[in-house]
């Protein structure tokens, strides 16, 4: 089974590649201790992108993580990112690329909502059909 390092890295590679689908060039940084994963030149802006690997939950959701955690020997630590950090996140559902600005994310979690809550909420949802990578892409 793989490690979740391996299934992040994966999950890097699937984004990576819808961005290059769509013409995009891209540029990772050289070092692994920067806190987005890859820049992504579109229209002659750089914008920087955190990729996460979505989960599938209660057969109407995906959620990503918006913070990074680290384990030591004092215990879990998280650490959220900031708007100085990231410009978007971004992650991979069924083959479809999700492209989410961090101005839209919550500092632990995000969820990209497939079908309504069944409670009727509706503020503060997001819908994943409107945030699909070429879309947010030609919006920019």
């Amino acid at each position: 089974m793989l490690n979740s390092h391996f299934i992040g890295e994966i999950t890097e590679q699937q984004v990576t590649l819808e961005f290059l689908k769509q013409g995009i060039l891209i540029s990772k940084p050289l070092v692994q201790s920067s806190r987005y994963d890859f820049i992504a030149d579109i229209n002659n802006k750089l914008y920087k992108i955190q990729v996460k690997t979505g989960r599938f939950k209660e057969e109407s959701y995906l959620e990503f993580a918006t913070s990074t955690s680290h384990t030591n020997t004092k215990g879990t630590i998280n650490i959220s990112y900031s708007e100085d950090d990231v410009d978007f996140f971004a992650t991979m559902y069924n083959g479809q690329c999700y492209l989410v600005p961090y101005r839209l994310c919550g500092k632990r979690a995000q969820r990209l909502r497939f079908v309504p809550a069944k409670n009727g909420q509706t503020k503060g949802i997001l819908f994943a059909k409107d945030f699909k990578l070429e879309d947010i892409i030609n919006s920019l």
